[in-house]
């Protein structure tokens, strides 16, 4: 469920948080991009639960796809809608979709450098969608009912409607919050301003690097940061980014990122990219 930019921003992160293990080509920019292309293929190739191996509660089994081996660059509609695939099904509809399980991926896709990448996402998306299932109540979502502070509301309100859907919303508010925290750490490692000019200069040209020319318009797209996030971090303040004006304390973020990278670092291990 996370967005891309936290994808993107969490992988760039890793050569900081984990120096000297994290470092080569295999962790640059273009490995950012490749990281979030199970979000990029998802209009040619279908429903979300394709690329991020969601399970059905009620079956257990898992969704999944076989991804092309070729060079990502050269990733077509025509090839992304033709890639053997299987669904697991669903409950019901619901805004939060069902939870992911990257184990899954290993028993379709070869494991080679690109798929690693694409694994990885999968990785991250497991925590974010477990931090998201904390701080709200999702258990009555097929009846289209959410809990928050409290407070109750619908999908509708929980994230907005139409193109409102990536920019109104609590769940768009908690994904800004999670990005602000990565990029105040960014900010700390490398003194870099991630706002509006750092993802169109550093997403932008790593995407055109890698997809298709397609491909990466469609996925530019939906590259989006709120005017509060990116007023937030153009302050470049240490106090202004611990302002407490979020849904949730900004110390119980910091805790999910900290997890979040605990579970890439086991990933990495476990796939021997790194010792």
């Amino acid at each position: 469920m996370a967005t891309n930019k936290i994808h993107f921003l969490a992988f760039m992160l890793l050569s900081y948080v984990f120096p000297g293990q994290c470092d080569g080509e295999w962790f640059d920019e273009v490995g950012a991009a490749q990281v979030i292309m199970n979000d990029s293929i998802r209009a040619y190739v279908g429903p979300r639960e394709y690329s991020h191996f969601t399970q059905n509660p009620l079956t257990g089994k898992v969704s999944w796809m076989r991804f092309p081996e070729s060079d990502m660059k050269t990733w077509t509609k025509e090839i992304l809608e033709g890639m053997e695939k299987f669904s697991a099904g669903k409950i019901g509809t619901a805004v939060v979709d069902e939870a992911t399980v990257p184990e899954e991926f290993w028993l379709h896709n070869a494991q080679t450098p690109q798929n690693e990448h694409l694994y990885l996402h999968l990785v991250q998306d497991k925590t974010y969608d477990r931090f998201i299932r904390t701080v709200i109540d999702t258990s009555r979502r097929y009846e289209d009912i959410y809990a928050f502070g409290g407070e109750t509301m619908t999908g509708a309100q929980l994230r907005g409607q139409g193109m409102e859907r990536w920019t109104r919303g609590l769940l768009n508010e908690l994904d800004d919050q999670f990005f602000v925290r990565l990029v105040k750490r960014y900010h700390e490692a490398t003194d870099s301003m991630v706002d509006f000019a750092w993802i169109s200069m550093a997403m932008e040209d790593a995407i055109k690097q890698c997809y298709s020319a397609e491909l990466a318009e469609a996925t530019l797209k939906f590259v989006t940061l709120s005017y509060k996030a990116n007023g937030i971090i153009e302050t470049l303040g240490r106090s202004k980014f611990d302002e407490e004006v979020w849904p949730v304390p900004n110390a119980l973020v910091d805790q999910w990122i900290d997890w979040m990278f605990e579970d890439i670092l086991d990933a990495l291990k476990r796939m021997h990219v790194i010792s």
